[in-house]
């Protein structure tokens, strides 16, 4: 993924990651603007030609830029922040399948506690906005923290449940959006490694959005329907 000193030009270029910043500098960071960018998601199989911590490096990539033009901290990327609806009606048929494929998710409440624990401690250090930027999007899941957020916010508080369907892209796993996505975030997206035969697979990519037809350009663009969208939620500060 890009370094910050090559993500593209914005308001805020000083060090924004949380674990690289030095002392005061955070003070710094949150008297500046008191954003929190936290990116979350899964160890989830994404075909042979994506890493499998797909979504959250995505998700900490994006909240690099978003955080370079409306300032704030970048948390690091948690990588074991996902839930899932049941692929099976049976348990043990639906840990088998997991188990085949190679993912695992958390319980439900397993993720509410850790959401609800990391907004509290931010909140507490004196962040007042906190974006939850969830590279895994299934409704699943994406209502799940939006009730988290209604329910954390305060007068004082206000925290943001966003993933990339939020901002009206055409989402899929693993397809032509994520791998595009990825690529003009900087990842690496081994496409040598597409072959027909794994579509429509779990854990692969379905035959109407395939990876071989993602470009860094198409990647661009939805990554500036992103930035649109923050923009109407987060208007660039004067300062």
């Amino acid at each position: 993924m890009q370094s910050p000193n090559n993500r593209k030009p914005g308001r805020f270029q000083v060090e924004r990651r949380y674990e690289h910043l030095y002392g005061v500098e955070l003070q710094d960071r949150i008297a500046e603007r008191p954003i929190a960018w936290v990116p979350l998601g899964p160890l989830e199989k994404h075909g042979e030609h994506l890493p499998w911590g797909l979504d959250a490096l995505k998700a900490h990539a994006q909240c690099l830029r978003l955080a370079g033009r409306f300032g704030g901290v970048v948390l690091p990327a948690i990588h074991v922040a996902g839930i899932h609806d049941p692929w099976h009606s049976d348990p043990a048929v639906y840990r088998r399948m997991r188990a085949e494929v190679g993912n695992f998710y958390l319980r439900k409440k397993t993720l509410r506690l850790l959401v609800e624990d990391i907004i509290d401690g931010l909140s507490n250090i004196g962040f007042k906005i906190i974006v939850l930027n969830s590279g895994h999007y299934p409704n699943y899941q994406g209502r799940f923290l939006k009730q988290i957020a209604a329910k954390k916010q305060t007068p004082q508080l206000r925290v943001i449940a966003f993933d990339e369907a939020d901002a009206r892209l055409p989402v899929d796993h693993a397809g032509v959006f994520e791998t595009a996505i990825f690529m003009a975030l900087g990842g690496k997206a081994e496409l040598g490694r597409v072959v027909p035969e794994q579509k429509n697979k779990i854990g692969y990519w379905g035959e109407k959005t395939p990876p071989t037809d993602a470009t860094k350009k198409l990647g661009r663009a939805w990554i500036e329907q992103i930035e649109a969208h923050f923009e109407r939620l987060l208007p660039i500060c004067d300062a």
